[in-house]
């Protein structure tokens, strides 16, 4: 199949984005209480004026349909990576065998391979394991957010 290279680009919405780009604070606490404590995060929305809390609430609900892995790359979307977070991954490459270690290297941005000279050129194996894969970049969102 051929593409019309002259054709208009459609560009969809991403559900996780606001249009206008970033939340208002009573959105973003909201946001905050369901990814840290769900089952909690109604009684904080309470606590609004009428205005922000309808607003709040309204963040909550969205917020509670997401899956995990979508509310924690809200978070830090919103909030930045953690401020340890260049210990966390020098803490995890230490403690990695070999292959979860070239794996989760593979996995890593330019500028945070950029932190580990020694393993520069260091790529996953082709035949490793997807799994293996999928373990190294759950083990680098997690050392990030």
């Amino acid at each position: 199949m051929v593409r019309d290279l002259h054709a208009p680009t459609r560009v969809l919405r991403n559900a996780v984005t606001q249009s206008e780009g970033t939340l208002r604070f009573c959105e973003r606490v909201a946001l905050f209480s369901c990814a840290l404590s769900k089952e909690r995060a109604a009684e904080l929305m309470a606590g609004f004026a009428s205005g922000p809390r309808e607003l709040a609430i309204a963040q909550a609900r969205q917020t509670l349909r997401w899956d995990s892995a979508t509310r924690q790359a809200r978070v830090t979307h919103e909030f930045g990576v953690r401020a340890d977070h260049l210990e966390a991954l020098k803490k995890l490459i230490a403690e990695c065998a070999p292959a979860l270690r070239a794996a989760v290297y593979s996995r890593l941005a330019p500028w945070q391979q950029s932190l580990f000279p020694t393993l520069q050129g260091c790529r996953a194996s082709p035949a490793a394991p997807p799994a293996l894969l999928r373990l190294a970049d759950r083990l680098v969102r997690e050392a990030t957010r």
